[in-house]
């Protein structure tokens, strides 16, 4: 209820605080590394606004609906309304979501015109910033003299699918990636200084900012406080431990209360807590039938629909190309090795089966770290109480996808020929089965409307007509050539600035 002029504070304040603090940003901004990470992201951003610019319909798979609730849940902060209100044909609540990435969209709507257009470019650009914890985990693997690696992780990115379909969709999962991310990152420098008493803090800081962002960060969160307990067991004894530890939660618990305290003041206890789809699809079901589900829900996540018998007649369509496109949308978003993409997997599995691999040279530090990716699989899935059989690897797990990615940035560059080939193989088929090929649906360049699947139809392009809906790809219609053009440049120009020769990078350094 605060008058929104008020909003324009927030952007003031920003700029006054990095005023301030010019004499400390100075140095950074002389970093020869710290200029290539921003160069890397400069062009994943534009390579992001670019493909979001030839969206004209939202397609893919059964993905309907979520762009518009958040919409409508970004106009809410931007606009007001009451703590009653529904979203989405009234099937959510505003206690359903957590509500940081759609304020910060709001506040950046308020400046650049309150339209959809504006929400999905600034959810996008929020999105494109897990480019910089990615890159710090990247970092941890990488070796000396390899400073193009900014670059090759950017490529990665770009050419990952499921990656780049979150972050043009009009969702959270991207920006809850970053806060994950960054957080995982954090931890696992703070867990080897000890000494690092504010980097374990910013880490709980930054995990539950992403619980604040999508409630699918709790897994993280969960596996994160396990690790840092288990890793930190010799200080048990310790009367600081448990005082640290109390911080950090006191500081997460700080973070989440201007949340959870006013939409309990607005919906009680049990709206606040339970009007969730999780909780409300375990309600009243017995624990033996939702643990059930769980399990069958993590087996169909790790193997993919074409390994099992699953009913795909509900994707029927006139078109072929259409049909093709949804079922690797599927394959991508829903089955957790795919989603590395055909480049990722090929890449990875061939690094983990080499001699050097780290299974080998390191098997404690490897066993903890398939360790945890299975704790977060098993977990990442079971929060998701109903029956899915297509797979839910794009719900919790993307930024597990993030870190895979990022650790194959810092190890391809020393990995043999025979391995950047079957890279280079498997990413050229994701960029025409997972990039080309979708966003040319979504489009319609490809297939008019008419012939794709009924759901693109029936509930995403009469959603944008019934609210009047002008997307930032129907914007841009008429400008399609040169947008292609310069996506054909971005993509040249970070594949060339990826893989330059070794002595030019030395040069650089």
């Amino acid at each position: 209820s605060a008058p929104r002029e008020l909003w324009f504070a927030l952007p003031a304040l920003a700029a006054l605080g990095l005023w301030t603090r010019r004499r400390r940003i100075a140095p950074l901004l002389r970093d020869a590394e710290l200029r290539r990470v921003s160069g890397a992201w400069a062009i994943f951003a534009a390579w992001s606004l670019g493909l979001l610019g030839l969206v004209v319909v939202y397609s893919g798979g059964f993905w309907s609906g979520d762009w518009l609730e958040h919409y409508q849940r970004a106009v809410f902060f931007l606009q007001g309304g009451p703590s009653d209100q529904l979203f989405l044909k009234g099937l959510y609540t505003l206690s359903a979501r957590p509500p940081l990435a759609n304020v910060v969209t709001a506040v950046f709507m308020r400046i650049g015109g309150g339209g959809f257009a504006d929400c999905q470019v600034f959810m996008t650009l929020l999105g494109t910033s897990l480019l910089f914890p990615a890159w710090l985990l990247a970092s941890r693997w990488q070796s000396q003299g390899r400073s193009a690696a900014p670059f090759l992780l950017g490529v990665l990115l770009m050419l990952n699918p499921m990656v780049m379909q979150n972050l043009t969709f009009n969702w959270t999962k991207s920006l809850t990636a970053f806060w994950i991310l960054g957080g995982v990152y954090l931890l696992l420098r703070g867990l080897l200084d000890r000494d690092w008493l504010s980097g374990r803090r910013l880490a709980f800081a930054a995990l539950a900012a992403g619980m604040l962002t999508h409630y699918s960060a709790g897994p993280w969160i969960l596996v994160c406080v396990g690790a840092f307990l288990l890793l930190s067991r010799d200080r048990w004894p310790t009367l600081r431990f448990w005082r640290e530890t109390a911080t950090h939660g006191g500081i997460a618990l700080l973070i989440l209360a201007p949340w959870l305290v006013w939409i309990t003041a607005q919906r009680g206890f049990s709206g606040a807590f339970t009007e969730n789809t999780t909780a409300q699809s375990a309600a009243g079901r017995p624990f033996a039938e939702v643990a059930a589900t769980a399990l069958l829900n993590i087996r169909d996540t790790v193997v993919p629909v074409g390994l099992r018998d699953t009913n795909t007649d509900v994707l029927n369509q006139a078109s072929t190309l259409g049909r093709l496109r949804d079922d690797l949308f599927n394959a991508y978003q829903l089955s957790l090795p795919l989603a590395l993409g055909f480049g990722g997997l090929l890449a990875a599995g061939l690094l983990l089966c080499s001699p050097a691999s780290p299974i080998r040279r390191a098997p404690r530090r490897a066993l903890g770290w398939f360790s945890a990716a299975a704790a977060l699989t098993a977990l990442g899935v079971a929060v998701v109480t109903q029956r899915d059989d297509w797979g839910l690897a794009h719900i919790s797990l993307q930024p597990l996808i993030i870190i895979s990615l990022a650790w194959l940035a810092a190890r391809l560059p020393e990995s043999t020929i025979s391995v950047r080939i079957a890279w280079a193989a498997g990413a050229s088929a994701d960029f025409f089965l997972g990039i080309y090929l979708h966003y040319g649906m979504q489009s319609l360049w490809l297939e008019p409307l008419h012939r794709q699947s009924p759901v693109a139809f029936i509930l995403n392009y009469l959603d944008q007509k019934n609210h009047k809906i002008v997307t930032f790809g129907e914007h841009l219609q008429s400008s399609q050539l040169p947008l292609l053009l310069l996506l054909a440049a971005l993509l040249v120009t970070s594949l060339l600035l990826a893989f330059r020769p070794r002595h030019a990078q030395t040069a650089v350094r």
